[in-house]
């Protein structure tokens, strides 16, 4: 028996960790980018952003809702560890996807 996956989950914590030259499959390749340092600038956040955007990857933000709207990321990816519950209340017309 045959499993097809159809989605693929990157999590990184520094954009410098993945080269998005080597994905050459589309729509299967999701990026949850993880900022517990905050060392990338917002500049090469963007780029990155839209780097993505054109190789049609999706890009998720983990646990910052302000970045995700910042970068208009496609979704924002809450983890279990985040007990805070001001994600619940965020407007729905941002059009942003959730991912548990």
């Amino acid at each position: 028996m045959f499993i097809i996956k159809n989605k693929y989950f990157l999590i990184i914590e520094n954009i410098k960790d993945i080269d998005l030259k080597n994905i050459k499959i589309r729509n299967k390749f999701f990026i949850i980018y993880r900022n517990k340092k905050k060392i990338d600038k917002l500049n090469d956040l963007l780029r990155f952003r839209q780097i993505c955007r054109s190789k049609a990857i999706k890009f998720y933000v983990a646990n910052d809702i302000e970045l995700a709207i910042i970068l208009n990321s496609d979704g924002i990816y809450l983890s279990s560890f985040n007990k805070e519950l001001k994600f619940l209340n965020f407007n729905k017309s941002l059009n942003l996807s959730i991912l548990f």
